[in-house]
């Protein structure tokens, strides 16, 4: 078995790469969720990621980070979209907020980071 100098830099340098490439992943990766201020009014535009219980995980538009917005029993869910109002509900059911839904959320920061919607 013969040691070579070449083979032994092509292997370091494929290992360092790698390693490279899992570093940049993992960093790409993360959770990019910024924290509500507590007790300051926010307004969320975006897309509905996921939905647990009460809190509905919503990537904006503009930073394309995910926000949680809590949905309390007073939060009022409008329909403000779709042709004739004269024939639709304006008036929503929580239920109907499913993900890939585009919404707008207007409310108060809470404790835990999250949008408490109104």
């Amino acid at each position: 078995m013969e040691f070579t100098v070449r083979n032994w830099q092509s292997r370091v340098l494929c290992c360092a790469f790698g390693i490279i490439l899992l570093g940049s992943l993992t960093h790409a990766s993360a959770a990019n969720t910024p924290q509500i201020v507590s007790d300051q009014k926010g307004k969320v535009q975006g897309t509905i990621v996921s939905r647990n219980g009460d809190v509905v995980n919503v990537k904006e538009k503009k930073s394309d980070s995910v926000v949680p917005v809590l949905i309390t029993d007073n939060t009022k869910i409008i329909r403000t979209h779709g042709g004739m109002e004269f024939f639709r509900r304006t008036d929503m059911d929580v239920t109907a907020m499913v993900p890939g839904l585009t919404i707008d959320a207007e409310g108060v920061g809470n404790s835990n980071g999250q949008l408490a919607a109104s």
